[in-house]
């Protein structure tokens, strides 16, 4: 898997100042006016890989603290970032209040309430961080992926971006024909039936390993010099505005400071393995990289 990503980092958190267009009015007669908003979001499939040193094993010390150094460079840099497959560890630190001291700051973590299939030890649960700014309302979304006897669903949150409320999901489609997953659950999105009837959001983003080379929703096949796998496929956001109130627009192509992917045509004439590592280290951190995205969002808030 390989997955799109935005622009540098400090570029990426520069906000567009306020567009005062033409105003128009909502169904009551009340004056709306037209906004504009730019918002930073990022996903990583971690390949539940820890980040907690660990006594028992001190040669994977290093690794760990590079991967725990780039997990906060992440939550540091975007407003909203999206764990697939995160550590059993950072999976319990995120459900343990005492345990939140070794977790990234500034915003709040979030995972599913509901009960999965999934062995404890080798779950592959999503997280999703996102920017206290953003006024994060946590939701559970009713749907899951992977086969029966792991049923893991996504984590998710209504945020507010300047008065345009946008639903994003922190979501691991099912691997190895994942494309009819993905389709699925943005249909679920869309029809916001169930629960989400009652939420105020005008527009959806779905981040995380989306598996979806043939998903109707997304997918653009990129060369082999930029991905760690042949053929590989670019699928890690879906963006859309729900009705007219609001637009989503993902653009953009870049991986993350920090790291350097070894791709299947280097690593064969190397002769070392493909993958994500640190620049400037042999550590491997994970095979999928973390990539980055813009997302633009126009809509018309009340006066």
């Amino acid at each position: 898997m390989s997955v799109p990503g935005g622009q540098v980092a400090q570029n990426l958190r520069k906000r567009k100042r306020v567009s005062y267009a033409e105003d128009d009015v909502d169904e009551d007669g009340k004056k709306l006016r037209k906004i504009e908003r730019t918002i930073s979001v990022c996903a990583w499939n971690m390949q539940r890989s820890p980040i907690e040193t660990d006594r028992r094993y001190r040669k994977q010390d290093d690794a760990r603290r590079n991967r725990k150094a780039q997990l906060h460079y992440l939550c540091s840099q975007y407003d909203i970032v999206c764990i697939s497959e995160p550590s059993k560890g950072l999976r319990e630190s995120v459900n343990d209040p005492h345990a939140h001291a070794s977790l990234p700051s500034g915003g709040t973590w979030m995972a599913s309430s509901f009960i999965d299939n999934q062995s404890d030890s080798a779950a592959c649960r999503s997280l999703l961080f996102v920017k206290a700014r953003l006024k994060p309302q946590t939701v559970d979304i009713n749907f899951t992926s992977g086969s029966d006897d792991a049923s893991r669903y996504p984590a998710a949150a209504i945020i507010n971006v300047s008065g345009i409320k946008l639903l994003v999901v922190s979501f691991h489609a099912t691997s190895y024909g994942g494309a009819s997953n993905t389709n699925n659950l943005i249909e679920l999105l869309h029809e916001k039936t169930g629960d989400m009837k009652s939420w105020e959001h005008v527009g959806v983003m779905v981040g995380g390993d989306l598996n979806c080379e043939e998903a109707k929703y997304g997918g653009t096949r990129t060369p082999d010099e930029v991905t760690h796998q042949r053929g590989g496929v670019l699928d890690g956001f879906y963006a859309e505005g729900i009705d007219a109130m609001a637009s989503a627009l993902v653009d953009g192509v870049r991986i993350v400071p920090g790291f350097k992917l070894r791709t299947t045509r280097s690593a064969k004439i190397s002769g070392k393995e493909p993958g994500c590592f640190r620049i400037g280290t042999p550590l491997r951190l994970s095979d999928h990289a973390p990539v980055c995205a813009t997302l633009t969002l126009s809509g018309a808030v009340p006066k």
